[in-house]
């Protein structure tokens, strides 16, 4: 679980519009510098998985990975694509630490 501090609450989501976007085949990472507060987000929808305790399951897999990586300068929102539910941790935790190092952003 986050701390509290690195959590980007609802109401602090920047528009991703216009915002620097890395796409892999399971994950969509949106990140940029934060102007009031910085954080990290795990999206994930019903579209995703029906099951609450499925989609809770992903977001906190995907939280752990993302935790050394977090900081208050900058803000990192994960959103999980369709087929992420029956990937395997391994395979998730992978492209997102690619796409990651691919946004210069792996700590």
């Amino acid at each position: 679980m986050l701390p509290r501090k690195l959590r980007l609450s609802r109401q602090s989501f920047p528009h991703t519009a216009s915002l620097n976007k890395r796409q892999g085949k399971h994950l969509t990472l949106v990140y940029g510098k934060a102007t009031k507060g910085g954080g990290c987000a795990v999206v994930v929808s019903k579209k995703i998985s029906k099951s609450a305790v499925e989609r809770h399951a992903i977001k906190r897999r995907l939280l752990a990975t993302l935790l050394p990586s977090c900081r208050n300068d900058r803000f990192l929102i994960i959103y999980a694509r369709t087929g992420c539910a029956e990937t395997p941790r391994s395979t998730l935790s992978q492209e997102l630490k690619t796409l990651l190092t691919e946004a210069s952003l792996l700590s």
